[in-house]
């Protein structure tokens, strides 16, 4: 009984919070699907994710074959476990090893299909990125094929050295990125010693941990596309941009309802660094013209500055609030800006 209140718990806090049992990790899935799962639980306000089933496939086949070629830096850059399927063919000598390797064999497989859902697979690092749970399975079994090999086609003589030379290689190349890039992080550790490794562009700690937090209330909500980088760094309310006025509206009632409001809208890199126009209009919608506000700032600055923020025709009922010039506080340049709702009484404004 205790544990079956133990488990229904955290089940009702999902539901009452999101209106489903298991909360929004089932949209993690849109990752591998559509690259990020906030496409999809934005969409859900419009009526639909933005998927088809023929575009499922292809993209699980596709994240499947990207699978295959990073496999060798998803394994921790191992050599020998790479050897892992040849020794699939190997039969060893104990009945328990050969089937514990088909055993592993099994559990890798699904696990791929699973990184092909749950992760996009392209570069950096992913939450579902699960390869290197199997490296050491992999590499051993690996080491074991090579060293039979070594023990099987070779003089009794020169067998230790032999093992010993394969062993010290692998360790050699796995070792070699680091040993390579080690002397530039020793350079840029001792560099930003007292101030710390600046992750610009996106992220700029100091504009949000300093100016926009004096600039903020506690109280009020902040609407960005950074959302986990302001509620961490400025130790503020955050909430993604959505991607209709429509949408903003509903959110402004339901906060109104609880007391809160947006007192304040950021903008960052985070929305087109490395985007092209499409990906950035089928992402932020009725906002992509806030979105690249910073951008054509930094274009057209120095004779007639172009504000689209104050140009969309969706956008209008917010520019009255947050679009006047006194809203405008530039944190990192036009890279970073900061749109403040001067209004003393912020109401729900009226398309």
């Amino acid at each position: 009984m205790i544990l079956f209140l133990l488990l229904a718990y955290p089940i009702y806090i999902n539901r009452s919070l999101s209106g489903g049992f298991f909360g929004t990790a089932y949209y993690t899935i849109f990752t591998g699907l559509t690259g990020n799962e906030e496409i999809a639980m934005n969409s859900l306000a419009a009526g639909d994710i933005p998927i088809a089933a023929q575009k499922a496939v292809t993209s699980i086949v596709n994240n499947i074959l990207t699978q295959g070629d990073l496999l060798y830096e998803n394994l921790g850059n191992l050599p020998l476990a790479m050897v892992f399927l040849l020794a699939l063919l190997h039969k060893f000598r104990r009945p328990e090893v050969n089937q514990a390797k088909w055993g592993v064999f099994a559990m890798w497989v699904p696990a791929v299909i699973g990184m092909a859902l749950y992760t996009s697979n392209k570069s950096g690092i992913s939450l579902g990125q699960i390869q290197i749970l199997f490296a050491p399975f992999f590499t051993a079994y690996g080491t074991a094929f090579v060293l039979n090999l070594i023990a099987r086609h070779s003089n009794k003589e020169v067998v230790p050295i032999l093992r010993g030379g394969v062993l010290l290689l692998a360790l050699l190349i796995t070792s070699l990125p680091l040993l390579l890039s080690l002397p530039q992080m020793v350079r840029v550790g001792i560099l930003t010693a007292s101030r710390g490794i600046p992750a610009w562009p996106p992220y700029f700690p100091p504009g949000l941990n300093r100016d926009l937090r004096a600039q903020t209330s506690e109280k009020d909500f902040i609407l960005t596309d950074q959302p986990s980088a302001v509620g961490w760094y400025a130790d503020r309310k955050a909430i993604g941009l959505p991607k209709m006025v429509e949408q903003f509206m509903v959110l402004e009632r339901i906060l109104k309802f609880h007391g809160g409001k947006v007192g304040s809208i950021l903008v960052t890199p985070s929305s087109t660094l490395n985007a092209d126009l499409r990906t950035i209009a089928a992402s932020y919608g009725e906002f992509t013209p806030l979105v690249l506000e910073g951008t054509v700032l930094l274009q057209t600055k120095d004779r007639n500055p172009v504000y689209l923020f104050d140009h969309s025709r969706a956008l209008y009922p917010l520019s009255q609030r947050f679009g006047t010039p006194d809203s405008r506080q530039f944190i990192q340049g036009a890279d970073m800006i900061l749109y403040k709702d001067l209004q003393e009484t912020a109401s729900t404004p009226q398309p």
